[in-house]
């Protein structure tokens, strides 16, 4: 019984805070205190249920480093997944690398050089 307690509270957690807001992985990690593994198998457990529990409302992407698109879940029975949207161009990619080595750091702080 103990065991099964484990496992149900950080579930009614993620829910939660499914319900509440929009969440990535790795905020339901820190809230449920469960691996990122098991997080990971929870939501795809959710989203193929019958209904459909769980979707992909949208993709978030960090402004300031580059990276792959941050999927943002919430709780919504029978809603469908957000589409992920096109990758950069080799020009926004151009103009997103001349943007971060434009920033410099130096012992006076941050300096912009054009």
């Amino acid at each position: 019984m103990a065991k099964l307690a484990k496992v149900v509270i950080p579930i009614k957690a993620i829910i939660h805070e499914l319900m509440i807001r929009e969440c990535s992985r790795q905020h339901l990690v820190k809230v449920s205190g469960l691996t990122e593994v098991t997080v990971c198998r929870y939501l795809e457990v959710f989203r193929q249920r019958p209904g459909n529990l769980v979707y992909l409302s949208r993709h978030k992407r960090n402004l300031i480093t580059s990276g792959d698109y941050t999927e943002l879940f919430s709780w919504g029975p029978g809603k469908e997944d957000a589409i992920k949207p096109p990758k950069l161009t080799p020009k926004e990619r151009s103009h997103r690398r001349n943007i971060r080595s434009a920033i410099k750091v130096t012992e006076k702080g941050i300096q912009h050089v054009c």
